[in-house]
C-alpha cells in the first residue's frame, strides 16, 4: 500500500513539476520564517534573564507621543527623583535604581587621572537589584560612599 502511494506521489510531482517546486518552496519558506520568528521571540523573552532574581525586575518605560527617537514613542528615560517616589509610594516596590550613562568620563584618584570612555552612574541599590559579579570588593559596601566606582 505504502509502495502505491509513493509511486502515485512521483507520478504526480513529474506531471506537474513547476506546481510541485513552488509547493515545495512555499513551505520551506514559510518552515523557515516560523522558525525565525520563533527564535526572535525565544531570544526577546529571554532578555535579563540571568540575574538571581530575573522574575522580580522590572524596568520603568514612559511614552511620549510627541517625542518618536528611533521608530518608537516608549522611552526607558524618566525623570530622575522617579525611583524615590516609587519606593516611597507603592508598597510592592522594594528598591529602585537609577542609571545615567556618561561617555569620556574624567576621573582621578590622588594625583593619577585618566577618560573613562564609557561609565555608568547609578545608586547603591543597583549591586543588590541586578546579579553583577565584581571584579573585587564587596557587594554589600560596594556603592555606599559618594563618588565611589565599581567595575562589573
Amino acid at each position: 500500500m505504502l509502495k502505491n502511494y509513493i509511486l502515485t506521489a512521483v507520478r504526480s510531482i513529474r506531471k506537474s513539476a513547476g506546481y510541485s517546486i513552488l509547493n515545495v518552496v512555499g513551505l520551506a519558506t514559510g518552515l523557515t520564517v516560523f522558525i525565525l520568528a520563533g527564535l526572535y521571540v525565544r531570544h526577546e523573552l529571554s532578555y535579563d534573564r540571568y540575574h538571581a532574581n530575573a522574575s522580580r525586575i522590572l524596568r520603568v518605560i514612559k511614552q511620549d507621543p510627541g517625542n518618536v527617537y528611533m521608530g518608537t514613542d516608549r522611552l526607558a528615560v524618566t525623570p530622575a527623583p522617579l525611583a524615590g517616589a516609587l519606593v516611597k509610594e507603592y508598597p510592592e516596590v522594594e528598591a529602585a535604581t537609577r542609571f545615567f550613562r556618561s561617555r569620556n568620563a574624567l576621573l582621578s584618584r590622588g594625583e593619577r587621572g585618566w577618560l573613562e570612555p564609557d561609565l555608568i552612574w547609578t545608586d547603591p541599590h543597583t549591586v543588590e537589584i541586578f546579579s553583577c559579579e565584581l571584579f573585587w570588593g564587596n557587594a554589600r559596601s560596594a556603592l555606599r560612599y559618594p563618588n565611589s566606582v565599581v567595575r562589573a
